[in-house]
């Protein structure tokens, strides 16, 4: 009674939204009655498969169905701090057994412990995807430059656009982010703070809001922004094997010409393929339209069409005063709204980056400082060109609202 495990997927963790893929071989296909029986638990939750043998004898299992169920995207909305990634991890349990015998009884096989998350890679990423690729050296899922642009005055941000996510190595851990604000003046760098905010999750999936009005938010007095800075630096803190070093730091540098929440700007939040919110500006007014959609059916014809002129008998009432009676209604009006923006300037490298807000299923748009909405990405197709072709690029960007509006029907 044994089962070969031939292969399966990484041990650390694993897109959820990608093939997990299993196979195994019995030495016990002979039997009568014989049929693979796995089982997969996750979160308290034990699914069951009798999967009879493939031609070959072998057994051929995709967790993946099972997975995508269970993990869930995740962004903290005006929440400060480190934050665990709620439901955008889990682990999952496999076990591919065998069921035979002329009264079938289960032989089970061992058990097979693998992670995953809400992430989702292109099959050439997938091909080539080691489970360490993200969870090493405390990298951040977002699509974000070392340097990147904030508005300015830096202290008195709003957005929550500095929002790295992370996975956590369970022998790399992320112990705290350093923040410090810098002056720049007459060709002159001066250190004005330096802050460190601790982590103390002790998850594996976390994020943290790293706009100074979060920051602020959470540290009160404490805060190294106070309105004198031109940028500032975050400094990502990792403790292996009894050792504290950096790993990773992004320079923020003041916008001269920031976005605000005026004129119709908004900015545009969306998940991209590792799970992470990653953002783009729109700068220009957007314009509004409404997508209708009406169901008809025939009412019933009278006898008299009314359609010709005629007197009623014994009144003095002429036909022709009173609207024509229907014979065709509406069954249903529903209608949706629809915004159509434009980014600002794109450098060549976010106009690739930004090719994820075409494909993704999760995104929002601030409109003030407390209200965010949830959008659908509108487009079907997404043509972007490098800088070779276009040395400047603006995108136009097109969302459906994720609510269904009704009117009234007769």
């Amino acid at each position: 009674m044994a089962v070969t495990r031939v292969y399966e997927p990484f041990a650390i963790v694993n897109p959820a939204h990608n093939d997990l893929e299993f196979r195994a071989v019995s030495d016990q296909i002979a039997q009568p009655n014989f049929i693979y029986y796995v089982t997969v638990t996750i979160s308290g939750d034990t699914y069951v498969y009798k999967i009879p043998p493939a031609p070959d004898g072998q057994c051929d299992f995709n967790a993946r169905s099972i997975a995508e169920k269970y993990v869930k995207n995740y962004y903290p909305f005006q929440i400060n701090g480190w934050q665990e990634v709620i439901d955008g991890y889990k682990t999952m349990v496999v076990n591919i057994g065998e069921f035979y015998g002329s009264t079938p009884t289960v032989h089970t096989g061992t058990n097979v412990t693998i992670n995953v998350w809400n992430g989702s890679l292109s099959l050439k990423q997938r091909r080539t995807y080691r489970d360490t690729d993200y969870s090493t050296n405390a990298k951040w899922l977002n699509n974000y430059p070392l340097v990147s642009t904030v508005d300015s005055p830096v202290a008195t941000i709003d957005r929550n656009h500095d929002m790295p996510f992370f996975f956590l190595d369970p022998g790399k851990v992320i112990t705290k982010v350093r923040i410090s604000t810098w002056t720049y003046i007459g060709g002159v760098i001066g250190a004005v703070a330096t802050v460190d905010v601790a982590n103390s999750t002790g998850k594996e999936y976390i994020c943290i809001n790293l706009s100074p009005a979060s920051i602020n938010a959470l540290l009160g007095g404490g805060s190294p922004f106070n309105g004198t800075e031109d940028f500032y630096i975050v400094e990502f803190f990792t403790i292996a094997g009894g050792t504290t070093s950096v790993q990773n730091a992004i320079i923020f540098i003041a916008d001269p010409c920031p976005v605000s929440m005026v004129n119709n700007n908004r900015w545009v939040f969306y998940q991209n393929k590792l799970g992470a919110y990653d953002f783009i500006d729109t700068k220009l007014t957007p314009t509004k339209g409404i997508n209708i959609n009406r169901t008809f059916y025939k009412s019933v014809v009278p006898a008299l069409s009314q359609a010709s002129s005629y007197f009623v008998v014994g009144s003095t009432n002429e036909n022709g005063i009173n609207p024509l009676p229907a014979n065709q209604k509406i069954l249903s009006s529903t209608y949706e709204y629809v915004e159509t923006m434009n980014s600002e300037w794109l450098t060549n490298k976010q106009v690739e980056d930004v090719a994820d807000l075409f494909t993704t299923s999760s995104a929002f748009i601030q409109e003030a400082a407390n209200d965010y909405n949830l959008k659908l990405p509108a487009d079907s197709y997404y043509e972007y060109r490098n800088e070779y072709l276009e040395k400047n690029v603006k995108l136009v960007l097109k969302f459906n609202s994720v609510n269904t509006e009704v009117r009234q029907h007769e």
